[in-house]
């Protein structure tokens, strides 16, 4: 289930982003690709899996802040870090405040876009993963932080 869940959301994405690219606007193969990622969380409920629903929310947002409605990705990624609670799932969390802090930045959230940026850094430092760069970059951009 989490890899068809990863596939329809990539096959859309990459389908919005070729769409865009050619100036091609396929509403319909959009919109259908749309409610079916929009019940993928329902879907992956049926499974005893919370990590199988923190993805499915986590993607949901993806797509939903990649078509402008920040707002509603915004729940989506709240539901996703509910369920990323677990020291195992902490790059997912990192991912997951990443997403969010952007989604943010686009509604021009900037205090609670810093403090998204600055939890996922936390979290980022601690694995030694090299995204942590990238975040501090986008914090010192936002005069968060010294670079």
């Amino acid at each position: 289930m989490c890899e068809l869940l990863r596939l329809s959301a990539d096959t859309l994405t990459s389908s919005v982003d070729l769409g865009r690219q050619r100036g091609i606007s396929t509403i319909v193969d959009l919109e259908l690709g749309m409610e079916c990622a929009l019940d993928a969380p329902n879907r992956a409920q049926m499974f005893t899996s919370k990590a199988a629903l923190g993805i499915a929310h986590q993607r949901l947002g993806v797509l939903l802040s990649r078509r402008g409605r920040h707002r509603t990705a915004l729940k989506h990624f709240d539901e996703a870090l509910a369920l990323r609670s677990k020291s195992w799932q902490r790059w997912s969390a990192a991912d997951t405040l990443i997403s969010r802090a952007d989604a943010l930045l686009e509604i021009r959230q900037v205090d609670q876009d810093c403090d998204a940026y600055v939890r996922s850094l936390g979290i980022l430092e601690g694995l030694r993963d090299v995204r942590a760069l990238e975040v501090r970059t986008r914090l010192a951009s936002l005069g968060a932080i010294s670079a």
